[in-house]
């Protein structure tokens, strides 16, 4: 049996109806967790997550000049420093999250919230230790935190982007 018969077009759509208006969600949400099994669906909001703030949000930020003091929420106008960058991302991707606030923060302080129970710390290890972690994963965003520099690792197959 076939899970998804037409899901190369209704898929995409639900998911971007639950993602985009927070009052719709909960009624499609219950309705379609009845239908398709709950790991399924996470799996289907998490590879579009990733397409979205990858392929369409990152792009739009090219070109931004970087400063420490940085905060546009407008791509190409203005400046934006690292934490506001991924903040910025976040909420422009749909997460409800204090922008500002974790933006001013130590990157742990937000990472922790978004990924309690996921949270992997390398402390004085070599940079190829941390490259065979993350290689483990062929496709996925990690949101890092530096001691002074927060961003984005994308891992697709052996290609890692920060």
């Amino acid at each position: 049996m076939k899970l998804f018969s037409t899901s190369s077009f209704v898929i995409p759509t639900i998911l971007t109806i639950i993602i985009r208006n927070d009052e719709i969600k909960i009624v499609l949400v219950l309705f379609f967790a009845t239908m398709l099994k709950k790991e399924v669906i996470l799996t289907e909001i998490k590879k579009y997550l990733l397409h979205t703030i990858y392929n369409d949000l990152f792009t739009q930020w090219y070109g931004t000049p970087w400063d420490f003091n940085g905060h546009t929420t407008i791509p190409g106008n203005g400046y934006i420093a690292c934490g506001y960058f991924v903040t910025t991302i976040l909420k422009d991707a749909g997460f409800n999250i204090p922008r500002i606030k974790w933006a001013q923060s130590a990157s742990e302080v937000f990472i922790k919230k978004l990924a309690p129970n996921d949270l992997k710390r390398f402390h004085n290890s070599p940079m190829l230790k941390v490259e065979e972690h993350l290689k483990k994963f062929k496709n996925e965003l990690y949101v890092v935190g530096l001691d002074n520099h927060t961003g984005f690792i994308h891992v697709e197959g052996n290609s890692m982007k920060f």
